[in-house]
Formats: C-alpha cells, sequence, structure tokens
C-alpha cells in the first residue's frame, strides 16, 4: 500500500473555501442542520495492522463542501492511527472506497504534534466551480471516511483492552462548510468587554494619572467586542467512539473464555449467527486459516482438556 500524506489537486482554491469555512462566519439559522459525525465502534485483535476504523455520518438537511474533524486515540498502549511515508514522515492512512468522501478533489491526513495517537482529516469535496461530489442530504447514517489504525501485540493477562475514540469539538480544528464557505453548525456570539477609568490628577484639561475600576460607570469607558464561536449542539452531534481489543477465543465479548463461546461458534458456523460483529479471523480458533467444525474442536480441547489457547 502507498502511503501519501496528501493529495494536491485543487489545494490553493480549496485552502481559501476551508478558510473562509472556519472564520468566524454566523451559522444559519436555528434548525437549518441536523448532523452527526460518529466513529465507529471497533473490536479488534492484538497485532492487527491497518484496521479500517469507520466514521459515519448522519446528515438530514445540508450540502457539505468542505470540512475538517479531529480524533484523538485515549490509550497509546493499546493502538496508534497507522503509518508512515515513504520519507519516513508521519501521516495518517486513510481509505475512501465505498465512503462519502470517494472521489474527493483534496485530502490531506496529519497528526497534530506528530504522534500518531491522533488524526486530522481536512478535505475540499471538488474544485471551484464543480459540485459533483459534495455531500448532500440523506436519510440514515453512511460511511464518511476510513482511518487506519494498528493494534499493538499486547499480552492476554492485560485486562483494561478498551480504548475511547474522541471525537474532539475544538473549533480550531473541527468545521463544515457548504459550497459558498458558509459555516455549518457553528454559532458565532458577540461578547462586549468594558473596562472604565477614574482619573486621579489632571493638569489643565489632560488627565496624567488614572485607575481602573470595576463596572461600566467612570471619567472614561473603552468598550471592546470579540466573537466568540460555539458548537451549535442543538443541530451537531460528535460523539465518541472505541476501539476493543479482544482476545482470541472470547466470542462473547464477556472477557472469558468458556461454554459460551463453544456455543458462539457453533451459531457462527452452522446458523451464520455473527452477533458481535467481530472480524473473520476472530473465529479461527486452530489459526489455520478457515473456519470449520475443527475450531470447535480446539476450543473445546482449550476448555476442557488444557489444550492448546486459540490462535486466531
Amino acid at each position: 500500500m502507498k502511503r501519501v500524506c496528501k493529495s494536491m489537486s485543487g489545494f490553493l482554491a480549496g485552502l481559501v473555501l476551508l478558510t473562509m469555512a472556519l472564520a468566524l462566519i454566523p451559522a444559519a439559522p436555528a434548525g437549518a442542520y441536523e448532523i452527526v459525525i460518529r466513529p465507529d465502534d471497533a473490536v479488534v485483535m492484538p497485532g492487527d495492522q491497518d484496521v479500517p476504523l469507520t466514521i459515519y455520518l448522519r446528515n438530514v438537511q445540508d450540502t457539505i463542501y468542505a470540512l475538517s474533524i479531529w480524533f484523538m486515540l485515549d490509550r497509546p498502549d493499546l493502538a496508534e492511527f497507522s503509518g508512515y511515508d515513504s520519507s519516513g514522515t508521519y501521516c495518517i492512512e486513510i481509505d475512501t472506497t465505498g465512503t462519502l468522501m470517494s472521489g474527493w478533489d483534496y485530502i490531506q491526513k496529519r497528526s497534530i504534534g506528530g504522534t500518531p495517537h491522533n488524526a486530522k482529516i481536512i478535505g475540499f469535496a471538488d474544485p471551484p466551480g464543480s459540485y459533483d461530489h459534495e455531500i448532500t442530504p440523506f436519510e440514515g447514517e453512511m460511511p464518511l471516511i476510513k482511518i487506519l489504525v494498528d493494534v499493538y501485540d499486547i499480552p492476554p493477562s492485560m485486562t483494561d483492552r478498551a480504548a475511547v475514540v474522541m471525537n474532539m469539538e475544538i473549533l480550531d480544528h473541527f468545521g463544515l462548510s457548504d459550497r459558498h464557505g458558509n459555516s455549518i453548525g457553528v454559532i458565532t456570539d458577540t461578547l462586549v468587554d468594558t473596562t472604565c477609568y477614574n482619573c486621579l490628577e489632571y493638569v489643565g484639561d489632560e488627565c496624567i494619572a488614572w485607575e481602573e475600576i470595576p463596572g461600566t460607570t467612570g471619567d472614561s469607558c473603552v468598550y471592546d467586542s470579540t466573537l466568540y464561536a460555539h458548537l451549535d449542539t442543538n443541530y451537531v452531534s460528535l460523539p465518541d467512539g472505541s476501539l476493543t481489543v479482544g482476545i482470541c477465543g472470547d466470542l462473547t465479548g464477556d472477557g472469558a473464555i468458556n461454554i459460551l463461546d463453544i456455543t458462539t461458534l457453533i451459531s457462527y458456523i452452522y446458523f451464520d449467527q455473527d452477533p458481535y460483529g467481530y472480524a473473520v479471523h476472530f473465529w479461527d480458533m486452530n489459526g489455520d486459516g478457515t473456519i470449520n467444525i475443527l475450531d470447535i474442536t480446539a476450543l473445546i480441547s482449550y476448555i476442557y482438556m488444557g489444550g492448546q489457547p486459540p490462535e486466531c
């Protein structure tokens, strides 16, 4: 797999649009947007490489042309975002196949600070004047993008095996915009800062000594206003996801390997039931690359006869 940190097509024109999107632009009228960006709850195995962590989008009412999103893993001892490019520079590896960002004109992915436990994605759907890939409203939720994850080869003795995939709401690193550069889901308020003074000594009509006083009355006051932007949480939701490192043989996810896992494996093989959504290799108890009655036998042998532990 060739790792490339960014695609430069349409970068300069797109950067202008995203700068507009992330500026303190008043949001659309209340009730105009209903958006959810949600990392998946994934179950992985120790040592798994390039595991796709799907980021889902629910977009009911708006058309998204550009975005900036940022995620962090809170367990640097369990996993990291893939990967390094050919020059040895750390950059995030993504997969857009079958996602809403497939075919986007420009996607930049990077780690803030160069650490492998955070992933920031910036993207523009199309070059200016073209609108073939912007995200229009739809029902339900769909994959927005997939971020690849490398899982460390942690020992079975580790009991706390779950990481939170934090969906960061810091507006310096989060933003959505339409094709015109209008910000989506951000409210901008005006804050007024008033500082007042009393003169302590005059020379003629000129005050040469003064003191700052509390309140909004005094000989003179200075008024300063600033724009303050915050996420419109009535219309935009950024829930966290999770990354759980499973134990080979624990098919129920309860932290133990017992008869319940045997019955679960039987249901998977003979009744095509996969209630926990584990990846296929979770079910390969003897590690031979196939899933059949021999895996049931291997699991029974381990639980009741002291046989070899599951290999997955």
